[in-house]
């Protein structure tokens, strides 16, 4: 899935045109459905397509109220992943949204030492010195590894961490997407009209005539 995505990504980049990260998660879910239609019917496809469309769709809206990125990621991916997870496990998780908000930066800082212990180990054959800095950061990958799943446990352990034994009939999550769908559509038109506006307004603010 990350290959189709970087893949289309660069193309993207190539033909310098826009890229869309929701018509990005279609054409890549598309291409692996085509492949493997039973793909369609895995939870993990599921949650992971669900939570790449719902960034793209929810959190332009969210960022309109000046939230940090990392707090908008982790609401926004939850609007379309949610119904899947109460769905097909009976639990919705309350406080481990909580704790997303102190894993997602951990995740990311162990996602970039992991990139560069990877440039440094691949030079440590013109100098051997670096040895030593590859292992100092792959020693901190793993610490960061571990205190987030230590922080999830935490977290996990807590008094009404999660609400169990949840039965939700399939025409009610079909419908909060619907619902999800119609507010989306609405915000979309009128941030185009105000994006209308705003353009046509652009030429009297600069003449500053009437």
């Amino acid at each position: 899935r990350a290959v189709v995505f970087f893949a289309i990504y660069y193309a993207s980049f190539i033909k310098e045109q826009r890229y869309n990260l929701v018509s990005a998660a279609f054409i890549t879910a598309s291409l692996l459905i085509s492949f493997n239609p039973y793909y369609i019917y895995d939870v993990g496809f599921q949650l992971s397509f669900a939570s790449v469309i719902s960034i793209g769709v929810m959190l332009p809206i969210i960022q309109k109220y000046k939230i940090p990125s990392f707090i908008g990621i982790t609401l926004s991916a939850q609007f379309l992943t949610m119904p899947i997870v109460i769905y097909n496990f009976k639990t919705m998780p309350i406080l481990g949204l909580c704790a997303n908000f102190i894993i997602i930066p951990l995740i990311s800082l162990i996602m970039v030492l992991f990139i560069i212990s990877l440039a440094v180990y691949g030079l440590t054959s013109l100098m051997g010195k670096l040895v030593f800095i590859g292992k100092a950061m792959a020693g901190g990958i793993i610490l960061l590894k571990n205190a987030a799943l230590q922080i999830n446990s935490i977290f996990e352990a807590l008094p009404y961490s999660y609400v169990e034994n949840l039965q939700v009939e399939i025409w009610k999550i079909l419908l909060y997407y619907v619902i999800i769908l119609v507010i989306y559509k609405i915000w979309e038109t009128y941030t185009i009209k105000e994006n209308n506006y705003e353009f046509e307004q652009l030429p009297k603010i600069i003449t500053g005539k009437p």
